[in-house]
């Protein structure tokens, strides 16, 4: 009888934390739970199946497809004037005034201080087309055939997860820039050195001055867990760039979280730059969309490419309302959420959390260990699958998730089998410091357990 008491005991007090837990995060869920009539006989299992998953990785609110249209809906109403009409192929030809699209490209080259904006479907596109713009440029003023090489660092998105799109689209060549020290403890390049100065330096050293039309840079570098360039150093890249001729193009996706870890404005980060691609979909967390940045010359000549790369679609509208609407209530408008500067300071509060607390630590690392902008990698000295397992189990018994997505590490020498991108946005910037360590202490129990 004692002992069936104390099991009821715990019991009732793991549940009891659960439902803290939840009060922090959810509130309207758990007192709509409490005001059931089965609130008495509430449980672990039943919390967990019947209640949302509280997700520590994903940052932007979840919507089923319906939802999301819906809001979409609501900011056409909102931004569209009762005279627009729906954008045409681009509306290349129209007005700022008969031109929504127009409007919002012009908004956006604005705060970014530059003279001109393309709104395109896709970052790899307007990437590849930023590429080819500044080759044609090189070899007007060099010949055919030259500026047929970019460099890059080895982490870029367009080196890894585009297919060599750049070969096979533009008939060009990628020479690398690796750092020149690894940091750290492993060979893989998820803990590099962002692009440095004199890195760029030696690269551009070897090559003619007629062979290198553009050096692009990736603002924050993702695949780093976004560690950043210092900005001295941009500075001093952007100035060897217009010494000897090249295009200096930055890779943007995430150029928001940039501006929050520099402490700079939009348009001082995009200053030292030819050309600026920006994404909307990730730190904003819009449908899909990127926009393309530069000179009045520089765009006319985008818009002209953005229709060979079969680009300029009928109708933009869904896409562009999405980021726009986005942009507007995650950039310029912030009410109920956190802007990008307390997202960055949001994640360096968690990171230190989790980093001082003695049993999570043994068992996670985070590269930059104190983070740059409001994105992070952490490090799991535990196989994916192990990770795995222990995650299905916290999110069935606690309606807990550590990741939603994770990757292997190999050939790693000091036990680290798996990371995963952490990035803090409006949905999992809601859940507190101390939930975070609480969920992270459940996932290493959960570890531990299916270790001994």
């Amino acid at each position: 009888m004692i002992k069936k008491m104390r099991v009821q005991s715990a019991r009732f007090f793991e549940v009891g934390c659960w439902m803290m837990l939840s009060l922090i995060v959810f509130p309207r869920t758990v007192a709509e739970a409490l005001a059931s009539n089965n609130a008495e006989i509430m449980n672990l299992s039943s919390i967990a199946k019947n209640k949302p998953i509280i997700d520590f990785q994903y940052p932007h609110e979840k919507k089923t497809p319906a939802e999301l249209m819906t809001s979409i809906s609501k900011s056409t109403s909102e931004l569209l004037k009762e005279s627009d009409d729906m954008d045409v192929y681009g509306d290349f030809e129209a007005t700022i005034d008969e031109s929504y699209l127009r409007r919002f490209e012009r908004e956006i080259s604005q705060k970014f201080g530059k003279e001109d904006a393309v709104f395109m479907p896709s970052g790899t596109m307007a990437q590849s087309i930023a590429l080819k713009i500044h080759k044609s440029a090189k070899e007007k003023k060099h010949g055919y055939g030259s500026g047929s090489v970019f460099a890059c660092h080895h982490t870029s998105h367009l080196l890894l997860w585009e297919e060599d799109a750049y070969s096979h689209l533009l008939g060009m060549d990628a020479t690398v820039v690796s750092s020149s020290v690894q940091t750290e403890q492993s060979e893989s390049y998820v803990y590099s050195d962002p692009m440095k100065f004199r890195d760029v330096k030696r690269v551009l050293d070897v090559h003619d001055v007629d062979e290198i039309s553009t050096l692009l840079i990736e603002l924050p570098h993702r695949e780093l867990g976004g560690k950043l360039t210092k900005w001295e150093e941009v500075l001093a890249m952007s100035t060897l760039c217009e010494d000897r001729g090249i295009s200096f193009h930055c890779d943007g996706a995430r150029i928001f979280e940039a501006s929050a870890g520099y402490g700079l404005p939009l348009h001082k980060v995009a200053e030292p730059f030819d050309s600026v691609y920006i994404s909307f979909y990730k730190g904003i967390g819009a449908m899909t969309g990127a926009m393309l940045m530069g000179s009045a010359e520089f765009c006319a000549e985008a818009r002209i490419w953005l229709c060979r790369f079969g680009g300029n679609l009928y109708s933009k509208l869904p896409y562009a309302i999405s980021c726009w609407g986005n942009y507007l209530d995650q950039v310029e408008n912030v009410k109920d959420g956190l802007t990008f500067q307390e997202k960055h300071a949001k994640m360096q509060k968690i990171v230190e959390a989790l980093s001082c607390n003695e049993k999570i630590s043994k068992y996670v690392s985070f590269q930059p260990k104190i983070p740059e902008t409001s994105m992070v990698h952490c490090f799991l000295k535990a196989k994916v699958d192990q990770c795995k397992q222990a995650n299905d189990e916290i999110s069935q018994r606690f309606g807990v998730k550590i990741f939603s997505r994770i990757r292997e590490v190999e050939g790693n020498s000091n036990g680290v089998g798996a990371y995963f991108e952490w990035s803090i946005g409006q949905a999992n910037g809601k859940i507190t410091e101390e939930a975070f360590v609480d969920g992270w202490t459940k996932f290493v129990d959960a570890l531990e357990s299916s270790n001994s």
